[in-house]
C-alpha cells in the first residue's frame, strides 16, 4: 500500500503504526525479504538502506510468497520512520500470511492481495497481543540516496612520497609521449576462476599501461551481459573483496603498470571505508572506480581515500550536462574516464561495434578541453579500428567485454590487446 495512505495518521502520536514484512520461510538469509528486521546498511540501486546481504556485501536472493514483496532493499522513507520511531516493524511469514488471507476470505468474503495478507496477520496479532513487535536494535537514519556517513578518516602521509594516483596519470602519459593511447585493461577478479585470475592479470599488466580489476558484485547495474556473467561466475568460485586484496598483496615483484579496482560501493561499504585506503595501498592498489556512487555523495570515500594518495576516477558521459561535465574534470584524480554511449559495458558507440560516430569524437574533445588529468575512453571498445579512431582525441582506451570474452574463452590475451595497436588490422 503506498506510504502517503499513512500521512494523514504521522503526526496524531495517538495512533500506533505497525510495518509488517515478508517473514517468508523464517529467519535465515535467503529465507525472507524482510530488511527492516534482518537487513544490514548499504547500498542498493543509488539507496543507502537496510539489505539483505552477506558478511562481504554482495546482495543475497530473497524469498516470499508475494512476488510484490520480494526484494533484498527496502525504501527510504521506511528506513526513516523506523529511526525515528514513529513506525515499529516486524515480519509475517509465507504460512502465516496465508492463514490470514484465508481468514479473511471466510469471515469478510474478501479475497485480499497477498501483500495485503501480511499486513492482515500483523493486525491480527496486534488485536492478540496488545502490543507491537518493533526492532529498536535495527536502527538507520535518514540519508540521501547513495549517501554513506561515515566519520571522517585521515592518514599521515610523507610528502615526499609519489602518490599512487599519480602513478594513474604518469603511465597514461608516458603511452601518450610515444605516439599511441594508452590501453587500460578490465579483468573481473577471480575470472575465469580463482586458480587463473593471477596468471589472467599477469598477462594483462604485460601489455596495458593501466589494470583495471572488477570486484564482482551480485547486482552489477552499468554492466553488459558478458562482465555480469564473469561476476557471478566468480562470485559463485567464493571471491570477495578481501580476497582480492590478499592475492595483490603476494605479488612479488609487484606489477609495473598500476591496478584500479572497479568497484560498485555496496562492497566497499561492507570492508569499511576506515580501513579500505590503506589495506588497498598496501595492496598496491593505485585507485578506484565506483560507477554507482554520486560525486556529490563521494566526500567520505574521496577524503579517506585521498589521505592514502589513492585516486577515486570520476566517469561522464555524453549526456553530462556542460556545468556537471566541467566540474567532474575539474575534480578528477588519476583519469577522467569517459563513457562513450548511455547504456551498459560491451555496447559499442555506434551499436555494430563499428566505428566510431562524429559526435562521441566531438565529446571527447569537449572533456580534453576541460581536463587537467589525462581523459581516457571506455565502454564497447573491442577493434584496433576504434582504438585509431578515438586516438587523436583522448590520452587512452578502457579495453572491458572484449578482454573478458578473450579470458572466457582461453585465448592468448597479450595478442589481443597487442593488436589493438594495429592501425590497420
Amino acid at each position: 500500500m503506498p506510504l502517503d495512505c499513512f500521512n494523514p495518521f504521522l503526526s496524531d502520536a495517538g495512533v500506533k503504526l505497525i510495518g509488517v514484512e515478508a517473514g517468508g520461510r523464517g529467519a535465515g538469509l535467503g529465507d525472507n525479504a524482510a530488511s527492516l528486521t534482518f537487513g544490514t546498511p548499504g547500498v542498493l540501486q543509488g539507496s543507502y538502506t537496510l539489505i539483505l546481504q552477506d558478511a562481504f556485501g554482495q546482495v543475497r536472493e530473497t524469498h516470499s510468497v508475494s512476488a510484490g514483496l520480494d526484494y533484498s532493499g527496502v525504501g527510504p522513507e521506511h528506513a526513516y520512520l523506523m529511526q525515528s520511531g514513529r513506525v515499529s516493524y516486524e515480519s509475517a511469514t509465507d504460512a502465516e500470511s496465508l492463514d490470514a488471507l484465508a481468514e479473511c476470505a471466510k469471515y469478510e468474503g474478501i479475497l485480499p492481495a497477498i501483500e495485503s495478507a501480511h499486513a492482515l496477520f500483523g493486525a491480527r496479532r496486534f488485536a492478540e497481543k496488545k502490543s507491537g513487535g518493533a526492532n529498536s536494535h535495527r536502527l538507520l537514519g535518514p540519508r540521501r540516496q547513495g549517501h554513506a556517513d561515515f566519520a571522517e578518516h585521515t592518514v599521515e602521509r610523507t610528502a615526499l612520497m609519489v602518490a599512487p594516483s599519480e602513478r594513474i596519470s604518469a603511465a597514461i602519459q608516458a603511452a601518450a609521449a610515444k605516439g599511441r593511447p594508452a590501453l587500460v585493461g578490465y579483468l573481473t577478479a577471480g575470472f575465469p576462476s580463482r586458480r587463473q585470475f593471477m596468471g589472467g592479470l599477469a598477462a594483462v599488466a604485460g601489455v596495458c599501461d593501466v589494470v583495471e580489476i572488477g570486484v564482482p558484485f551480485s547486482d552489477p547495474m552499468a554492466d553488459g551481459t558478458t562482465v555480469q556473467r564473469a561476476s557471478f561466475a566468480a562470485l559463485a568460485d567464493g571471491v570477495t573483496l578481501p580476497w582480492i586484496l590478499d592475492e595483490l598483496k603476494s605479488v612479488e615483484p609487484r606489477h609495473s603498470a598500476p591496478i584500479l579496482l572497479m568497484s560498485y560501493l555496496n562492497p566497499l561499504l561492507a570492508f569499511g571505508i576506515e580501513a579500505l585506503p590503506r589495506a588497498a595501498r598496501d595492496a598496491g592498489v593505485a585507485g578506484f572506480i565506483v560507477p554507482d556512487l554520486p560525486f556529490e555523495e563521494s566526500g567520505d570515500l574521496h577524503r579517506a581515500l585521498e589521505a592514502e594518495g589513492l585516486a577515486l576516477v570520476q566517469m561522464v558521459t555524453p549526456v553530462t550536462p556542460p556545468e556537471r561535465l566541467a566540474m567532474l574534470c575539474r575534480e578528477a584524480k588519476g583519469f577522467v574516464y569517459a563513457v562513450t554511449m548511455t547504456g551498459t559495458t560491451g555496447k559499442s558507440a555506434d551499436g555494430k561495434f563499428g566505428d566510431v560516430p562524429a559526435d562521441v569524437l566531438d565529446y571527447m574533445d569537449r572533456v580534453k578541453s576541460l581536463s587537467r588529468v589525462p581523459v581516457c575512453a571506455g565502454f564497447g571498445i573491442r577493434s584496433a579500428r576504434q582504438v585509431a579512431r578515438l586516438a587523436p582525441h583522448v590520452d587512452g582506451v578502457v579495453v572491458g567485454s572484449a578482454l573478458v570474452e578473450v579470458l572466457e574463452r582461453g585465448e592468448d590475451v597479450a595478442a589481443f590487446l597487442k593488436s589493438l595497436r594495429q592501425e590497420n588490422p
